[in-house]
């Protein structure tokens, strides 16, 4: 349900328009009348004033009045500084973006002065090329904005047009050549930011010329005053806008969030050693995480290092050494051109220099970054093997290949741990009425007994594994022989007892810190994935454990949620030999993935069958049928599920993904379903509805000669809040899901009020 998200647009996109509409009135004005002084307005000239007047009362009254309907859409309880205390950083970025602000507006009054002064002095001869030039400043811009948003859409439709199949070859085109196209998209990367560079720079310039000439024509026309400066102060502050300032270091209250040098002297240690050796400078901070991995990134002259506490409680020194060798070559490989386009990329990732017209600039510059961020993913995909190559080439090379090696099969041990989640019986970790501190104390204890207990069965999984086409690195094996070693002996533990009481102090500080960072909402998370799923088990234990198509779904994810995963598989087997198809399509989809991920082949057909009748799978089912498939080597099924891919993407494309969208222009007609079905569906619709329905609304949406969709549209009074609106929805989607093969599609209301469903034909099915 994306209710808030759409209105919060079309409330910003509303305030835009009115913030135009004020300058519009304005230029409008004073193309209309004749006499550039009030004291000589004729009789039209006084009328036009007037009206101007009043536009602008009754346009700035509407900013205000969206602007607030914009806030409360946003935070419907208070802006979020209201309600949570900042962090440093957010001032801090706060500060960052009123600092732009400030200096926009000094730019401006001071070019605007400039104008005044310098403009006594320039003859009258050049107002007409002056005035042209202000003119052009202005409207600049405008044109930049318009082509912005035509051409990011072009660039888009452009992609999303191509066929599945010609698209995926495009994709894979850039891994057979891989250092060449890295070559060649590092190179346009490049080129493209400065592009971008010097498209804000010309928001600037013609901010800083429509101020200067506005201060000249100040002193010749009493009326062009400082309050003119609007817009170009806005053209400055859009392309400053586009500054990169350097992210700040640790501050003062992010401290908690790292592992103190003096309190883990051997992992800081292993780390200025790693860098050391590699010519890696800079102040080194280490990041504790929840994981099973490492990353390390450079900020200035700080060095980021992220290691998952999982990866601390199983690595020997040895080995997390190696795997710092490795990291540490990243940052040495992506230096010059390569390190700006990283950074440039998740700048632009984090969204920018957060400022008060932030949500314009994003679209001013929208061509420019989708640009750059597709090709940005294409560089990444072509370069990313070859990165992770050298990367291990640097463990070969300063550190020691069999200890490397074992600390890459340690890391391919939690990949395939992950991947069996799911399909044993766990504890809830909502289950306690306070959070657990030793969460991650016992996440590394269970990955370590599942490594004796099942490492020669994944050392049979390493064997044969495929290398996935989307994959981000080489397969183990590919990895092993790059290294020179054959066997899968992984050291089993060190002798370092302060290295051990580290990495236990780090798995027990995580786990406190995550403790900590919940404790706020512990209560409302425990109540949803705990108190609530233990209801809906418990009630429908009570009712004999039936089977009923529109709620099973909600009763096994009620018992995965309370980790009770084998008797949530029991209750889709029941499902898929007691409900028809496409009610048990759930079940398939759940009965596969249990299976996959215990690596049983049946699971393949349960898959296949919940894909191939309801399309709702098609996109997290081929997903884990491929990942399947990749992990076991199975080349012939492989091969046969990528042909089966394309065209079920295809057909996804071409019909399914317009059944989720209700837009101005769709065909749309009058609905009529097949006898009985309406009645069957409005029933089931009083039964859930808890009276806070006002209107259902139907109609068909004709997407090919051959296909459609029934769209339902749910208008609930306005005072219904969030959580039941979610929770009524999700009923009926699950109705509609579940009760026929007919193809529905359910929308709200305020998502598509701008289509005008009302004017089709008997479009409107029910009235409170």
């Amino acid at each position: 349900v994306q209710n808030l998200k759409n209105k919060e647009k079309t409330y910003l996109t509303l305030m835009i328009i009115c913030l135009v509409l004020t300058f519009v009135w304005i230029f409008l004005a004073a193309f209309l009348i004749n006499e550039p002084e009030i004291s000589n307005f004729n009789n039209t000239d006084k009328i036009i004033f007037v009206a101007m007047v009043v536009a602008e009362v009754i346009t700035y009254a509407l900013v205000i009045a969206f602007g607030k309907k914009y806030n409360k859409e946003k935070w419907p309880d208070g802006p979020p500084q209201m309600k949570v205390t900042q962090t440093q950083r957010d001032k801090y970025l706060q500060r960052r973006g009123s600092l732009l602000l400030a200096i926009s507006v000094v730019l401006t009054v001071a070019t605007y002065i400039i104008g005044m002064v310098v403009g006594k002095k320039i003859p009258e001869s050049l107002d007409n090329a002056l005035g042209i030039t202000a003119l052009v400043s202005l409207i600049l811009p405008f044109l930049l904005f318009g082509i912005s948003v035509a051409a990011k859409k072009i660039y888009t439709n452009k992609i999303n047009k191509q066929d599945v199949r010609s698209f995926f070859d495009f994709i894979l085109s850039h891994r057979e050549c891989a250092e060449e196209t890295s070559f060649k998209k590092l190179k346009f990367l490049t080129n493209w930011k400065r592009a971008t560079d010097i498209y804000a720079v010309v928001f600037v310039i013609c901010g800083v010329l429509a101020s200067l000439l506005f201060g000249y024509y100040s002193i010749k026309d009493s009326d062009t005053s400082l309050s003119f400066c609007v817009m170009p102060m806005y053209y400055i502050l859009q392309g400053l806008a586009r500054i990169r300032f350097p992210e700040p270091a640790v501050l003062e209250d992010e401290e908690k969030y790292y592992l103190h040098k003096q309190d883990y002297n051997e992992i800081y240690f292993l780390a200025e050693k790693a860098a050391k050796k590699l010519g890696c400078k800079g102040e080194i901070v280490i990041q504790p995480f929840a994981t099973c991995n490492a990353l390390v990134r450079k900020e200035g002259n700080t060095i980021y290092i992220g290691i998952g506490v999982i990866l601390l409680a199983i690595m020997t020194p040895e080995e997390l050494y190696n795997v710092l060798l490795h990291e540490f070559s990243h940052i040495v490989n992506e230096q010059g051109d390569m390190k700006k386009v990283r950074d440039y990329y998740g700048w632009l990732y984090k969204g920018g220099n957060n400022h008060i017209f932030n949500q314009v600039t994003q679209k001013l510059y929208g061509f420019f970054d989708v640009v750059y961020a597709f090709n940005y993913d294409l560089y990444q995909y072509a370069a990313t093997i070859q990165s992770e190559q050298a990367a291990d080439n640097a463990m070969k090379v300063y550190g020691d290949a069999n200890i490397a090696a074992s600390a890459l099969i340690k890391l391919k041990y939690s990949d395939l741990f992950d991947w069996e989640k799911g399909t044993y019986d766990t504890d809830c970790i909502y289950e306690s009425t306070e959070p657990e501190k030793d969460l991650c104390k016992k996440e590394a204890e269970k990955f370590k007994s599942e490594i004796a207990r099942n490492k020669d069965k994944w050392n049979k999984l390493i064997d044969v594994e495929i290398l996935s086409r989307s994959a981000t690195h080489p397969t183990l094996k590919m990895r092993l022989e790059a290294l020179g070693v054959s066997n899968y002996n992984i050291v089993e533990n060190t002798d370092n007892e302060e290295y051990i009481k580290e990495t236990n102090n780090a798995v027990s500080y995580c786990g406190e810190l995550l403790s900590e960072e919940c404790a706020d909402t512990y209560k409302a998370d425990r109540k949803a994935a705990f108190i609530d799923s233990l209801e809906i088990v418990d009630e429908w234990k009570n009712a004999g454990e039936p089977v009923v198509a529109e709620t099973y779904g909600d009763i096994c994810s009620a018992l995965r949620k309370l980790g009770r995963n084998i008797e949530a598989d029991k209750l889709c087997q029941r499902a898929i030999e007691e409900l028809p198809s496409p009610a048990n399509c759930y079940a398939h989809f759940m009965r596969g993935c249990f299976l996959l991920h215990s690596y049983d082949d049946r699971g393949l057909e349960h898959i296949y069958e919940a894909v191939s009748n309801n399309s709702n799978y098609i996109d997290e089912g081929l997903h884990e049928i491929g990942r399947y498939c990749c992990l076991t080597g199975n080349e012939e099924e492989l091969n046969s599920y990528r042909e089966k891919a394309i065209n079920f993407h295809q057909e996804q494309k071409d019909k399914y993904d317009e059944t989720g969208i209700l837009k101005k222009g769709d065909k749309l007609r009058e609905e009529n379903l097949p006898d009985g079905m309406l009645d069957q569906m409005l029933s089931y619709v009083r039964s859930v509805d808890n009276g806070c329905i006002s209107k259902i609304f139907l109609v068909r949406k004709v997407i090919t000669e051959d296909f459609f969709t029934s769209a339902v549209i749910v208008d609930f009074y306005s005072k219904t809040d969030d959580e039941t609106i979610n929770n009524v929805m999700h009923k009926i989607f699950s109705y509609l899901d579940t009760s026929s093969d007919w193809q529905f599609s359910l929308f709200l209301y305020d998502d598509v009020k701008d289509v005008k469903i009302e004017n089709v034909k008997n479009s409107c099915i029910y009235t409170a």
